[in-house]
């Protein structure tokens, strides 16, 4: 759902700039996706007792 809203919020605020925008949803959320897991994995690395 947050990827949604997020997705949602950039297209129209890039729609209002520039008039007309052609967007892939698809990547926007695959980026979105790949941010939230790297940040996961730094946190369980982060937590265990062996910083690596």
């Amino acid at each position: 759902m947050g990827s949604t809203l997020y997705t949602l919020i950039a297209v129209s605020g890039f729609l209002e700039l520039y008039g007309s925008v052609v967007y892939d949803p698809s990547r926007i959320i695959s980026a979105i996706l790949t941010g939230v897991g790297f940040i996961g994995a730094g946190v369980i690395i982060h937590r265990s007792d062996h910083h690596v």
